[in-house]
């Protein structure tokens, strides 16, 4: 498309295999890419071709998971997997993005298997676990939302990078614990609250130093 697709109104598709192929032109929001797949949809048949701007890619499944089995999305764009109806499953793919946000509203995120994430700045929503591996630095959350769980434990590691906050990281129900871990030699580094529900647990592993500014409280049971 010469410039976006589903632009102002989402595109509906209903396809169970073959290729998506979502290619735009149009330069910053006007190549916008959102549409609503009535399926489930795994990312290894997403193709996704954006022009060197920045975009928002937006891609829903409403009646099944999101699984991550091919990699999806580059460092310039925002990326949001949505899932309506599941999980969002982790694979062998990568999500990748600027700003990335994972919903999952009826389900978990990383079930069984973490999904794999290289992002600037994460933002998730779950009903039950979340569960992320990071391959660099993120931080969690910015100013329009933040990291949390309404019903399940909240696991976010790195493998190389430093962890930061720019939103609060939090499980509302079923006693769910949140464990924090930076790899490397890299610190963590809190400007915000973490708070685990009920009898939840904070954990935080870093190889680095932990810092704790002011306003960002730690609530945990233990």
């Amino acid at each position: 498309a010469s410039g976006g697709i589903g632009v102002g109104t989402a595109v509906d598709t209903d396809t169970t295999t073959g290729d998506l192929n979502l290619i735009t032109a149009g330069a910053t929001t006007a190549g916008n890419i959102t549409l609503v797949e009535a399926n489930a949809l795994n990312t290894n048949r997403v193709f996704l071709t954006t022009d060197t701007s920045a975009q928002t890619v937006s891609l829903t499944s409403t009646a099944g998971p999101i699984t991550l089995g091919g990699d999806i999305g580059n460092t310039t764009d925002h990326l949001t997997l949505i899932a309506t109806a599941g999980d969002i499953v982790g694979g062998t793919g990568t999500a990748t993005a600027n700003i990335l946000n994972l919903t999952a509203t009826a389900g978990g995120i990383g079930v069984g298997t973490p999904v794999n994430t290289e992002a600037i700045v994460l933002r998730a929503s779950a009903t039950t676990p979340i569960d992320i591996a990071e391959a660099t630095a993120v931080q969690l959350g910015n100013a329009t939302s933040g990291v949390t769980s309404s019903g399940g434990n909240i696991t976010i590691a790195t493998t190389g990078g430093a962890i930061t906050t720019g939103n609060t990281v939090t499980t509302t129900g079923g006693g769910g614990s949140i464990s924090l871990a930076s790899g490397g030699a890299n610190g963590i580094t809190l400007s915000h609250a973490v708070s685990a529900n009920g009898a939840g647990n904070v954990i935080l592993n870093a190889g680095g130093a932990v810092t704790q500014g002011v306003g960002a409280d730690i609530t945990a049971a233990g």
